[in-house]
């Protein structure tokens, strides 16, 4: 799965959530007006007040998701408690505009510290399930998963392949016909060669993988220094000994996918 597929898939698990919100805060304060001050009476003008707070938390979510979101993950311990972290920013942040919101339709006078923290109170409130959800989700997916790469030969009858950690793959080099398929094993640096072109091997690789030179494809998990700008450049890996040369050509789509890699 290369990175532009990724970022879809991603966004498009946004949108859906974003829905989700909309729909879930819209049935939770319609049907069950949980809180005193937004009872709609089934008037007009209550309905849209209950529809704009669901429109609001959903968009908060959504501009949160894509924009705050990269910029502030920078900025978090990494962990198994950063999607908590950011799922209490979140909150606040949506209770922020949940408050402006509620000002807008019973005026200005109702700006208090007071208000505000009601309406945190409330926000957190409703959102209790959701982050139990969360929480459950979040240590599941911490638990020790089989992270290793497979790569395949071309040969059509005996296909040779090699079984390694995504952190010890460090590169694939284009030998001719064959791919050279360097990685570490027991601390100790091995070469492999294996019939197929790069771009064979490439359509094979995770998202982690990308081309830096017409003849090379680095894992970014195992890049530990990179100096480049537009014109190219140098990165040393992680073995401390290895260093290998960004082209000119392939240097802007390397520097995208390094800050990706290191915002998630």
């Amino acid at each position: 799965m290369n990175l532009k597929i990724k970022l879809i898939e991603d966004r498009l698990l946004v949108l859906r959530l974003t829905l989700l919100i909309f729909i879930a805060t819209f049935f939770i304060l319609f049907f069950f007006e949980p809180f005193g001050d937004i009872k709609h009476g089934f008037e007009l003008i209550g309905i849209a007040r209950v529809a704009s707070y669901a429109l609001t938390a959903s968009m908060v979510f959504f501009a949160s998701e894509s924009y705050l979101k990269p910029l502030i993950k920078r900025y978090l311990k990494k962990g198994i408690y950063t999607a908590v972290y950011w799922y209490f920013i979140e909150l606040f942040i949506v209770a922020i505009a949940i408050f402006i919101c509620r000002s807008l339709w019973l005026g200005v006078d109702s700006m208090t510290l007071n208000t505000f923290l009601l309406v945190l109170y409330r926000v957190f409130l409703i959102a209790i399930l959701p982050f139990f959800l969360l929480m459950v989700i979040v240590f599941k997916s911490n638990k020790p998963k089989n992270n290793y790469t497979v790569v395949l030969s071309s040969d059509t009858k005996t296909p040779e392949f090699l079984n390694i950690s995504n952190k010890n793959l460090l590169y694939l080099k284009s030998e001719d016909n064959y791919t050279e398929v360097v990685f570490l094993e027991s601390n100790e640096l091995h070469k492999k060669l294996l019939r197929g072109s790069l771009t064979f091997f490439q359509n094979q690789l995770d998202i982690n993988f990308t081309r830096i030179h017409r003849s090379v494809i680095i894992n970014l998990l195992a890049v530990k220094y990179a100096k480049i700008n537009s014109q190219g450049g140098e990165l040393t890996l992680t073995d401390n000994n290895t260093k290998l040369r960004v082209s000119r050509k392939y240097s802007s789509d390397f520097i995208s996918k390094w800050e990706q890699y290191n915002s998630q």
